[in-house]
C-alpha cells in the first residue's frame, strides 16, 4: 500500500514514476466496465477459469488504448 500511495502522490505532483515488474494496461472506463461484466457472466455460466482468463485477456488486448 505504501508503494501505491507513493505512486499516487508522485503522479499528483506530476513526477514520472516507473513501476517495475507490474504491467500497466490503459482502458477506457466503459471498456473496463464491460470486461468486468463479462467476467461476472463467465463465472455465473461456469466457464473454466483458464478459458475465461484467456478470453478476457484477448478482449483486453483488443481494447487497449
Amino acid at each position: 500500500m505504501e508503494k501505491y500511495s507513493d505512486y499516487l502522490i508522485s503522479k499528483g505532483n506530476r513526477v514520472d514514476v516507473e513501476i517495475s515488474n507490474s504491467p500497466m494496461v490503459v482502458l477506457k472506463a466503459e471498456d473496463f466496465r464491460d470486461i468486468l461484466s463479462k467476467s461476472w457472466d463467465m463465472s455465473q455460466k461456469g466457464i473454466s477459469k483458464f478459458d475465461g482468463i484467456n478470453e478476457l485477456i484477448r478482449i483486453v488486448e483488443n481494447r487497449v488504448v
